[in-house]
């Protein structure tokens, strides 16, 4: 979670409200109903005992539950992106903008996208997940927590920043590139079948528990079921796969 980030909003109607994210990433503002939608932002602070760089952005369309992660900031960057097309923080440096309520459509669309895009590349979503109001704690075994980390495994053995993927979702609504999910495979030699990604023509596997990872390229054809060790804990591959490149994660 971000500790100690600043919270600010601009609203259809102007309010004057801010806050402060606790120890859990959690934060509490008063607005007044009639003032929705409204943009949020969340910048500075630390994550994981790091000062926390890159400002995230979100959009409440109604009050209630309102989360800013770095999947609702990468819905805003693809929703921007369309006609009349706007970066993230131009949007909003020019808040409050008479018409934030016309966004919630491509929002919304942009939503629908991305989704789409990251349960092709290999990603975990739980049914009728909304990353902007799904109500969750940012603790391992959350689903949505989860899904937050894998992706930044994926953009990790990709290679990229989060900077990176935001410009690379702006560029490509319509069509969203997603880096491969890091499929962990369970010790002790449980077999796994991991379909092909864009990743160096295979997908990516990372030995549980460890900060190991390999590539795995296909097909292997008659050798499939080959074994190979990864960390030291011996995994059997399926689906045509065989040994790579072993990598950091």
């Amino acid at each position: 979670p971000i500790v100690g980030g600043m919270v600010s909003v601009a609203c259809a109607q102007p309010v004057t409200v801010s806050a402060t994210t606790n120890a859990s990433g959690g934060f509490g503002l008063n607005i007044p109903t009639s003032a929705f939608p409204c943009a949020v932002k969340v910048s500075g602070g630390t994550a994981a005992g790091l000062p926390f760089a890159q400002p995230l952005h979100s959009y409440a369309a109604t009050a209630g539950l309102a989360n800013v992660t770095p999947l609702t900031d990468a819905v805003l960057a693809m929703a921007l992106s369309a006609p009349p097309a706007q970066a993230l923080a131009g949007w909003w440096a020019g808040m409050p903008p008479v018409n934030l309520a016309a966004w919630a459509g491509a929002v919304a669309q942009a939503e629908v996208t991305l989704k789409s895009a990251l349960s092709a590349a290999g990603y975990v979503l739980p049914a009728n997940l909304s990353f902007f109001t799904a109500a969750f704690t940012p603790v391992a075994g959350n689903a949505y927590d989860d899904l937050l980390e894998a992706l930044a495994d994926g953009l990790a053995m990709a290679g990229k920043t989060y900077a990176n993927f935001l410009a690379d979702l702006a560029a490509n609504p319509a069509a969203p590139p997603v880096p491969r999910a890091v499929v962990k495979p369970t010790p002790d030699g449980g077999a796994i079948d991991v379909a092909p990604s864009p990743l160096d023509g295979g997908a990516t596997v990372a030995d549980a528990g460890s900060d190991a990872a390999m590539v795995v390229q296909g097909p292997l054809g008659a050798d499939d079921g080959i074994t190979g060790t990864v960390a030291g804990t011996t995994h059997k591959f399926t689906a045509n796969l065989q040994w790579g490149v072993i990598a950091s994660k």
